[in-house]
């Protein structure tokens, strides 16, 4: 099996956020199913070349393909590097074609279409994950769009719809991680026959909760306040996940020596990226704030938390929720992606609607504090659900069966 991605340059095991470590976490369990799995993904920007195998794992390989990324919002400037490594992609994959037998695609809006036919021409299973919601906009970044004109953002609006179709009509196989995700690609015109609900797995062995005892000698190393009810934010420091939300509901709670906020995560080069402004109400407020910066043990700081809060504008699924409820936290989250199927309303945790204004979000922080000797039990019925259905091995096997019993033209190996 070879996963092709266009996120740049990481190895398993991948122990940062976001869409990486997904796909990292995803192949080391496939291993562990007994699969062969190449990851193919984009060269690091400061160069990263050829293939290295995974430590102690010889059924786990990484290809890095040039040239590297280029950041988002970069209008024209984008168009150039992004071809080259389509073509360059697609072109090892024509010539490794021998090597395997299932494709899985993470990029749909560059990768998709392109592998989808290469499938087709190859005799090969194709799955496609749709990774993000803007996956599925017909519309390119607000940055990208005022970068070029009327009429460039028209043809790229009417390309986007047209490829979108073709990947639907190749691909043997959709991958939509939650029930909004499902929706819209039935809105869209997916084949529902082709349109498969399987959601993003998580370690439940490193997210899980924690001893009172071990939560006091974890809040020592890391060098966070005993005292107080800590609620944490896990992912990217940027407006789209709702992160200048969080800020400004904290302002209000920066008089209330109880409550502390801890942000985990970085975002400092992306165009969408609120960092400055989160380090200086950081700075402003030391005793009530915390900053992290790019770490390797959101684990760690996950559980020695108290609550968690994440009012992302838009989710694909929320990886960060997912960890949060594995971890045992009392979850209050924004009503996108997995919110709804993973969190009961005053049950096991709070939604509030995307955008809300402080005063609802401070609503449900004052519902939550009045619940505190509710919070273990309430963690502890939310990871029940994920050890069920949410567990990696679980989720892996569930892509072994995908192409178990794929199309006829996949061969009978697992070793793809």
């Amino acid at each position: 099996m070879y996963i092709v991605s266009d996120c740049p340059g990481f190895e398993p095991p991948y122990n940062a956020g976001g869409t990486e470590r997904q796909l990292s976490d995803l192949a080391v369990e496939l291993g562990r199913c007994e699969v062969d799995v190449t990851l193919v993904v984009r060269e690091c920007t400061s160069g990263a070349e050829g293939s290295s195998a995974s430590p102690g794992d010889d059924r786990l390989r990484t290809v890095y393909v040039p040239p590297g990324s280029v950041a988002k919002g970069q209008g024209w400037a984008a168009l150039l590097p992004n071809l080259k490594f389509i073509r360059n992609t697609f072109l090892f994959l024509l010539g490794a074609r021998r090597d395997y037998d299932v494709l899985i695609v993470s990029g749909f809006r560059q990768l998709a279409l392109p592998i989808a036919l290469l499938s087709g021409l190859a005799r090969k299973h194709c799955i496609v994950r749709i990774e993000t919601a803007w996956d599925l906009d017909d519309q390119l970044s607000a940055e990208s769009n005022a970068r070029i004109g009327r009429i460039a953002r028209l043809l790229a609006t009417t390309l986007i719809r047209a490829t979108r179709r073709m990947t639907f009509a190749l691909a043997d196989c959709v991958i939509a991680f939650s029930d909004p995700l499902e929706e819209r690609l039935a809105e869209l015109g997916a084949p529902p026959g082709k349109v498969k609900q399987v959601p993003n797995g998580v370690d439940v062995a490193r997210f899980a909760p924690v001893s009172p005892d071990a939560k006091r000698a974890l809040r020592s190393y890391l060098d966070l306040p005993l005292g107080k009810t800590v609620f944490v934010y896990t992912g990217r420091i940027c407006r789209s996940k709702g992160v200048p939300d969080i800020l400004r509901v904290w302002r209000h709670c920066v008089q209330r020596e109880d409550l502390y906020l801890l942000l985990v995560g970085s975002d400092s080069g992306s165009y969408d990226s609120c960092e400055v402004e989160a380090r200086e109400l950081a700075e402003r407020y030391p005793e009530r704030i915390k900053l992290t910066g790019t770490v390797e043990n959101v684990a760690q700081y996950l559980q020695a938390a108290d609550v968690f809060i994440f009012l992302s504008h838009c989710e694909a699924f929320g990886l960060s929720i997912l960890e949060a409820i594995a971890s045992g936290l009392p979850c209050l989250v924004s009503d996108v992606g997995c919110a709804r199927q993973l969190i009961r309303h005053h049950e096991n945790g709070a939604i509030v609607p995307v955008h809300a204004e402080p005063r609802i979000v401070l609503r449900e922080i004052g519902w939550l504090q009045s619940r505190r000797e509710q919070w273990g039990p309430m963690g502890a019925r939310a990871r029940a659900k994920i050890l069920r259905h949410y567990a990696l091995k679980a989720v892996a096997r569930r892509y072994v069966d995908l192409f178990d019993h794929g199309p006829d033209r996949r061969a009978d190996s697992h070793h793809a």
